[in-house]
């Protein structure tokens, strides 16, 4: 909790959160967007931009990334 990462991007992504997460995620801009998430569920998507993600809820956020070479 508290907790934000360095603005990084991603190829192609499949997510999977073993945990409930509250999230912000930051763009180079100055804006954000809030996220919540239910643990046990899946996500995949396109290349993501420069972004930077910070955990804003009270307890710590498990999530599985992977994204191809």
């Amino acid at each position: 909790p508290g907790q934000r990462d360095k603005f990084h991007s991603h190829k192609a992504t499949a997510a999977y959160y073993f945990s409930d997460c509250h999230v912000r995620v930051h763009t180079p801009d100055g804006k954000f967007v809030e996220r919540t998430i239910k643990a046990g569920t899946s996500s995949v998507g396109g290349a993501v931009s420069f972004h930077s993600v910070e955990n804003i809820g009270q307890t710590e956020c498990r999530t599985l990334v992977t994204e191809p070479k």
